[in-house]
């Protein structure tokens, strides 16, 4: 097309019609640069288009995310109300035990320990939109959608923290406990060989702090349920804005 405008404007030259001859230019610095303003819509629209297919696995990432972090709330709250229920048989065992057989309720709660504490976590699945937000790849979603995920997040991190300092009060709780009993040496013959009895009142402060376990245990549970509503609630406005 430029070799055909210019063969034109050189016969134009030659024969002296510089009028047209400036004309036909003109015409072709036009055609240059409109073909070049169409080359960058074509690359911008292209670069759009592998923007909006980027944004488009993002979104459905998150979204199973999401969904993953939702059925993992369920069956932490399934676990949970099966534990609470064990906790409050053993304190109505507790409750109703005459004579009081202090041997026989540490190794009743003590089993309940072992059981209710076993894999009781919750880690929040928000792995892509932490991901995107370190990658700064966040910007290929829309304000609400980050508002929402951003509000989404820190409620999962709020709660994360909630539940690891309630675990490790748990954790200590049994730490303080082993230092007033000692279930290997309560389960074998040591104090009959040494002809010693065990000390009665460490017992009993063993045993309380036990029972401060399971208390914290039940309290563990309760901000599950919190937990569920809360991030059921954000989650379901997260998920309508990805949708969208």
């Amino acid at each position: 097309m430029i070799k055909f405008f210019r063969k034109i404007r050189q016969d134009l030259l030659s024969k002296g019609k510089t009028g047209k001859y400036f004309k036909y230019a003109i015409g072709e610095v036009v055609l240059v640069v409109i073909g070049i303003l169409i080359a960058l819509q074509i690359n911008n629209w292209n670069e759009n288009k592998k923007q909006e297919q980027r944004a488009i696995i993002y979104a459905n990432k998150i979204i199973n995310d999401i969904k993953t972090d939702l059925k993992n709330i369920d069956s932490l709250v399934v676990v949970g109300q099966r534990n609470v229920k064990e906790i409050e048989n053993y304190f109505n065992y507790f409750e109703n035990q005459d004579p009081v057989d202090i041997r026989m309720l540490i190794d009743s709660c003590s089993n309940v320990i072992k059981d209710v504490m076993r894999k009781y976590r919750y880690t929040p699945n928000n792995h892509t939109f932490k991901d995107m937000q370190a990658s700064g790849n966040s910007t290929l979603l829309s304000e609400d959608q980050k508002k929402a995920l951003v509000a989404l997040s820190n409620t999962q991190d709020f709660y994360l923290i909630v539940f690891e300092k309630i675990i490790s009060s748990i954790i200590e709780y049994e730490r303080q406990m082993k230092a007033y009993i000692d279930s290997d040496l309560s389960k074998s013959n040591f104090f009959e060989r040494i002809n010693i009895t065990q000390n009665e009142n460490d017992l009993v402060q063993g045993l309380l702090f036990q029972h401060n376990s399971l208390t914290s245990y039940s309290e563990l549970y309760e901000y599950t349920l919190r937990l569920k509503k809360r991030i059921s609630d954000e989650s379901n406005f997260a998920l309508i804005t990805l949708k969208n």
